[in-house]
């Protein structure tokens, strides 16, 4: 990424990096250009296909970082899956019409921007790529519990949450595993 001073620069995760660069690096990861994200949506299907095995109707869930990006991920998935996802929009007034079309249908994937939060519930979604630069310890525990959930009447129940190895996220996600 070009920095403010316009001098190109990189990291990985775990490389130490100024505060000022941790939302750069982030950002650069969440590209749809870029290695991870495609990388991950194509391994988040793959356990999806599986899941949906024995639970056809289980689902899956991006969170983008704004509408250009969710429309580039809905590209990517459906060249992934052969299926054009769902795109759930913060300023969109056929938003929640649409979360509740998905939440009672059988299609595989659903990608959102600010929508798909506390008291949303999609008791089918089993799997979930956190592809936003947002990083608060609330949004990011809203986002786990959308798919860290028990639905009566099925046996096994994995749910899997893709997650950038940003060091202000994995925190958090020790939290809630300590907590647990």
């Amino acid at each position: 990424w070009m920095d403010a001073n316009g001098a190109l620069k990189e990291a990985t995760f775990t490389d130490e990096a100024d505060r000022g660069d941790w939302s750069a690096r982030l950002r650069t990861a969440l590209d749809c250009d870029g290695n991870w994200l495609p990388t991950v949506l194509t391994k988040a299907h793959v356990r999806l296909e599986r899941i949906r095995e024995t639970h056809p109707d289980a689902g899956g869930l991006v969170i983008a970082i704004d509408h250009e990006h969710a429309r580039e991920i809905a590209t990517r998935v459906l060249a992934i899956s052969g299926q054009a996802p769902a795109i759930v929009l913060s300023d969109d007034p056929q938003a929640s019409s649409k979360i509740a079309a998905f939440a009672e249908g059988s299609d595989p994937w659903i990608v959102a921007v600010r929508m798909i939060s506390e008291g949303v519930d999609v008791p089918r979604l089993r799997v979930a790529v956190f592809a936003t630069t947002t990083t608060t310890a609330l949004f990011f525990r809203q986002a786990v519990g959308r798919i860290a959930r028990w639905t009566p009447g099925l046996t096994t129940q994995p749910a899997y949450f893709f997650v950038p190895d940003d060091h202000r996220l994995r925190g958090h996600a020790a939290t809630i595993a300590l907590q647990r």
